[in-house]
């Protein structure tokens, strides 16, 4: 009774191991799986070091392998089957990751832009950027269909999005403005000196003789 004991706590004590490696626990399952190893000893003790001593050093001995050989089997071995893959659930492959980033970069160019929702944000919801329409939430209590946002960030494949404030429209209003002008001083750079841009001209043309 005491070897059949034994042999069943040993058994106990090495699902404890696998179940360490899978589900870490601060090293409560191991220290749990040594006492139960160590109990496995003593009713082994019991059992054979007075009717057979030689079966309880071999089975002694055995732990030598026996915990090991687990340790292997539990860490480089047990993640490569069917069922160690579906409880480790294994890091997607490049071919599945890439078509997510390439997603969330387009999404990415959304950021600073304009859009109206379509239906109310609370947080979650449906938007329209560009007469595209994407999954969005905010971080506002709540934002009301056909109002204006603009997008702020991407988290994940979803939209993060705010309010379209007056402050907003007058800085798109400055950028809008600034951006004529600009081009009308560059003109009046160009018409006011034509002879540099003939010597820019020739000095790009003797740099690329030489």
């Amino acid at each position: 009774m005491n070897g059949l004991l034994a042999l069943a706590l040993l058994i106990v004590a090495m699902l404890l191991l696998i179940a360490e490696v899978f589900l870490p626990s601060g090293g409560v399952l191991a220290v749990s799986m040594a006492g139960i190893l160590v109990a496995s000893i003593y009713y082994a003790y019991k059992a054979w070091w007075i009717s057979s001593p030689t079966f309880f050093v071999l089975y002694t001995l055995s732990l030598f392998a026996i915990v090991p050989a687990t340790i292997i089997y539990a860490m480089y071995l047990l993640p490569r089957t069917r069922f160690g893959k579906r409880i480790l659930q294994e890091a997607p492959t490049q071919e599945e990751v890439t078509p997510f980033q390439s997603e969330q970069h387009a999404l990415e160019e959304l950021i600073g832009l304009e859009g109206l929702t379509v239906s109310q944000l609370s947080p979650g919801g449906i938007v329209t950027v560009k007469g595209v329409r994407y999954h969005a939430f905010t971080e506002s209590l709540w934002i009301d269909p056909q109002s204006p946002i603009v997008v702020e960030r991407v988290s994940g494949v979803r939209l993060v999005v705010r309010p379209f404030m007056a402050s907003d429209r007058k800085k798109k209003e400055l950028s809008d403005e600034a951006k004529p002008a600009l081009s009308v001083e560059m003109a009046g750079n160009s018409e006011e000196n034509p002879d540099l841009e003939e010597k820019e001209s020739r000095s790009l043309d003797l740099d690329f003789e030489t």
